[in-house]
């Protein structure tokens, strides 16, 4: 990436930040419009997008935990009167080298998504991880012991059974979550 896509792409974190945690601000539209290198914080957002890749630190999950830790740590706290934090603090190199470590033990609540598996394929899962277990736990060493206990398990065609029903319901809880978001009652 190039030092204004780096900057842009803190910008944007930024901006998603606040959207998320600041709905109901009327501007949320820093650094959005025009040349990215013209900004007044693109030496900074540089330089923090530097340390974020020299870190290894997802700008959105940054962003985000450092609204959190605005709200609950210096609004919350009564540090500062309130609003939103601005970018310059959020992006600040100082407290990027201050705080690593403690975004590093909340980071996980940050990144990626939240798994939201389908009853029917908890019940799949839990039923490889009990054949697995006893596979282990038995050590057959032939091809009909194996088969055995597998059998026992997964007779016939319920494996085949069991990952359509999964799938059909991980599609049915898809298009449920789907609805959800399309009403703005959850966000992706």
């Amino acid at each position: 990436m190039t030092p204004p896509e780096r900057a842009q792409a803190l910008a944007t974190a930024y901006r998603g930040a606040l959207v998320t945690r600041y709905p109901h601000l009327p501007n949320r539209s820093y650094a959005a419009r025009g040349e990215i290198t013209a900004h007044k914080d693109y030496a900074l957002l540089c330089k923090a997008a530097g340390y974020c890749l020299e870190h290894d630190i997802a700008p959105s999950a940054w962003a985000l935990w450092s609204m959190d830790v605005w709200a609950n740590h210096m609004v919350g706290k009564g540090r500062v009167k309130g609003g939103a934090p601005r970018a310059v603090w959020v992006w600040s190199l100082v407290r990027l080298r201050k705080r690593l470590d403690w975004f590093r033990q909340d980071e996980g609540l940050y990144v990626g998504g939240i798994p939201l598996p389908c009853e029917e394929h908890k019940r799949l899962y839990a039923t490889y991880l009990a054949l697995w277990a006893d596979l282990r736990r038995w050590m057959p060493k032939s091809r009909g012991e194996v088969m055995a206990i597998m059998d026992r398990y997964l007779p016939g065609d319920t494996w085949e059974r069991m990952v359509r029903a999964a799938q059909d319901g991980n599609r049915a809880q898809q298009r449920a979550i789907d609805r959800l978001v399309a009403r703005g009652e959850a966000w992706t």
